[in-house]
């Protein structure tokens, strides 16, 4: 039962974020393999997708431009407006989905593509781009990397648009092989150079949020990338980064980093994974294998969760919605995420987030409890309290997806000197909440 509990909680706080009220006690009934093969299911029902449209729509957003200095504060204004709101349908589309494998991916291929506001301006753009994730969540890896390779947020971002015919700029190609498909050491700086070539000549089109492709722009003559020659352009170019060996690796290694372990895969478990893609980069086959491992493999994985994760659980462990507050509590909540490190359209770089110990500084562990603070305000908790408190540990493992307390905090968690409300902080705060699963 103790296993059971370990790999049934792995299933829904990795490749979810976390259960509902009620859940993770059902799921125990059915076991770790049923819970996963749910999730699954769940991700291909295109009623659950439609009923995400319908609970939590897409904002529309008008295009902001800028004249006079007037006109250019008032623009600064909207497009924060914007953003907020934004950040916060993206945060309730996460709480709220009905395909919460679908999003976990969606949120995985944002840091993985990491694309920030700060440069792009323009929501729109982002919004975008967040659909795209969406749509290739658990698609084919080699059609995202096409769509997002002449995506309007990613041109703006790694300087797309400034990429010509004899004034190549390399920052797109080169964060195409570092960053997104191969990692450093699997190429060199001509790849990196020739790469850039077969990306020129793409433009935007900020009033109806597209991309084109201006062929006077284009560097049509031959490029050589990894020792092989011809006229490459994006599409070319993505087919042959991707029948480099490293490729698929790099891939399953990013994955598996996120939503495995913090320690990257043996030797064995690499060419596993590598090969249950049967030869593809069919994500639906990858991930499909890592979420069955999830809840058939036991061991010491730790993994911590980064704040948005942490946030989204604990809502959906509450039944609150971000949207549900009124405008400032929602910005109090969106600052806090700011001072844990993490906020949805804002990775601090293109490498996105880091992972593991870095979410766990001072400054990051007194805005998480905080937060938790501010947030249990708004939940109503009477279950709870009927909870005699030599109980409430079992409940709220129960509750949050817990396997196990330790002794600890088990004692912490039922002293009669604390309210339910303070237990709740406490549990959501707790290191077996935090990296225990």
């Amino acid at each position: 039962m103790q296993e059971q509990r370990l790999l049934t909680a792995r299933v829904l706080h990795r490749w979810s974020f976390g259960p509902r009220p009620g859940q993770y006690a059902n799921t125990l009934t059915t076991g770790a393999a049923a819970t996963a093969a749910a999730q699954l299911i769940l991700s291909t029902n295109p009623v659950n997708a439609e009923l995400d449209v319908a609970r939590t729509p897409v904002p529309v957003f008008e295009r902001v431009n800028k004249f006079t200095a007037t006109d250019r504060q008032a623009a600064i204004l909207r497009r924060s407006e914007q953003q907020h709101q934004m950040t916060v349908w993206w945060l309730d589309r996460m709480v709220t989905t009905q395909q919460p494998l679908v999003e976990r991916m969606v949120w995985f291929w944002h840091g993985h593509w990491a694309t920030s506001i700060n440069k792009v301006q323009d929501p729109r753009l982002m919004l975008k781009q967040n659909d795209t994730f969406r749509a290739t969540a658990l698609g084919d890896f080699i059609a995202q990397t096409k769509l997002l390779l002449r995506d309007p947020a990613m041109l703006v971002w790694l300087d797309g648009t400034g990429n010509r015919k004899g004034h190549p700029n390399e920052n797109l190609g080169r964060e195409l092989l570092e960053l997104f498909t191969m990692g450093v050491g699997n190429y060199l700086e001509l790849d990196v150079r020739e790469a850039a070539r077969a990306l020129t000549g793409w433009k935007i089109d900020l009033d109806d949020v597209t991309s084109s492709f201006n062929a006077a722009q284009f560097d049509n003559t031959s490029k050589t990338v990894f020792n092989t020659t011809r006229n490459f352009d994006v599409d070319s170019l993505t087919d042959h980064v991707m029948q480099q060996p490293a490729t698929a690796e790099f891939l399953v290694r990013r994955l598996w980093l996120r939503h495995m372990s913090e320690t990257a895969p043996a030797d064995a478990q690499m060419r596993a994974l590598v090969n249950s893609m049967a030869g593809t980069f069919n994500m639906q086959l990858l991930v499909a294998t890592m979420v069955n491992q999830t809840a058939t493999e036991l061991g010491d994985r730790p993994l911590a969760k980064a704040p948005v994760p942490w946030l989204v659980g604990v809502l959906r462990s509450l039944e609150l919605t971000i949207g549900g507050f009124d405008l400032l509590e929602q910005k109090r909540v969106i600052r806090h995420l700011y001072s844990m490190g993490q906020v949805p359209f804002v990775p601090p770089s293109v490498a996105g987030w880091p992972s593991g110990g870095a979410w766990f500084t001072s400054t990051a562990a007194q805005s998480r409890l905080e937060l938790s603070q501010r947030l249990l305000r708004h939940a109503k908790l009477a279950w709870l309290a009927r909870v005699k408190p030599a109980a409430r540990p079992t409940a709220l493992a129960d509750h949050l997806g817990v396997p196990v307390w330790t002794r600890k905090t088990a004692d912490i968690l039922s002293s009669k000197r604390n309210s339910a409300a303070d237990a709740y902080i406490l549990a959501i705060n707790a290191p077996e909440y935090l990296v225990g699963v």
